[in-house]
């Protein structure tokens, strides 16, 4: 959770920079200012690459940039985020860390923040960090080997110490 904060933090902080309201332009692309978000795909693919972490774009419900591809190498958007998400986010504000997000059928880690208006309370998207389920088990199951065989050789080398004590006594 508190990794998938600190990348969704990092990422908003990387689009705030630049200066100017988010709108929707006549072709259907999100910006701020004079940055494209709808076609920002290298940060969000360098995040990708260096942390192993997706990251989305929604402007309203709707994911306009994303990191996450389908099977066939395309990115995922013009899809809505779920209910649960849009209440919780959209309409009253709020961050989000949820352990089951469905992203094109894949169960992700995820942590939402909403995006605001400058100077204004109005939540117009939010942004996403996400850790498939897969990945994440497969971190959490290589910390749990390394320690419980840290804890075998430390009871292992404890035994041994306890046996040559009571020997030598």
């Amino acid at each position: 959770e508190r990794t998938l904060k600190g990348v969704v933090y990092t990422y908003l902080a990387a689009l705030e920079q630049n200066e100017g309201a988010y709108e929707q332009k006549e072709d259907g692309s999100v910006w701020k200012g004079e940055y494209d978000i709808s076609h920002s795909e290298a940060i969000a693919d360098s995040i990708k690459a260096d942390g192993g972490v997706d990251v989305t774009f929604f402007y309203g419900k709707t994911r306009f940039m994303t990191s996450v591809k389908n099977d066939k190498g395309e990115r995922i958007v013009g899809t809505d985020a779920s209910d649960e998400v849009i209440e919780a986010v959209l309409n009253k504000g709020e961050t989000m860390f949820s352990t089951h997000v469905l992203v094109n059928g894949l169960d992700f880690y995820g942590y939402y923040v909403p995006v605001f208006q400058e100077g204004t309370n109005e939540a117009i998207g939010m942004v996403f960090a996400g850790l498939p389920h897969d990945e994440g088990l497969a971190t959490f199951n290589a910390i749990m080997k390394v320690l419980l065989i840290t804890t075998v050789i430390v009871i292992v080398i404890a035994a041994v110490i306890g046996i040559f004590s009571s020997n030598n006594t």
